[in-house]
């Protein structure tokens, strides 16, 4: 069985308060279909292990993607996100379940 993603592990600065999140879910995401685009809201929190415990998100980034989501939308955006170069969050690891 596939495991399914539950968000992205990666180390960034939020410019404004300074401090460093570590892992970043989908918080929200609007599909252009005329335009064939997909803007995800990613919330970044300081862990993982935060996440999971239900500690609040303290940033999110907008992240544009090429194309619309098939299947299920945050697994697609996820395999999208990593997929793609074109962001700040370019390279981050997939965490699973």
């Amino acid at each position: 069985m596939k495991k399914r993603i539950t968000g992205l592990a990666k180390e960034m600065v939020d410019d404004t308060t300074g401090v460093g999140a570590a892992f970043w879910d989908v918080g929200q995401y609007t599909v252009r279909l005329d335009q064939k685009r997909t803007t995800a809201i990613m919330r970044g929190y300081v862990s993982l292990e935060g996440a999971k415990e239900g500690k609040r998100p303290f940033t999110n980034i907008a992240v544009e993607l090429e194309g619309v989501p098939t299947g299920e939308p945050d697994q697609w955006i996820y395999q999208a996100v990593t997929a793609s170069d074109k962001h700040k969050l370019a390279g981050a690891t997939p965490a699973t379940d």
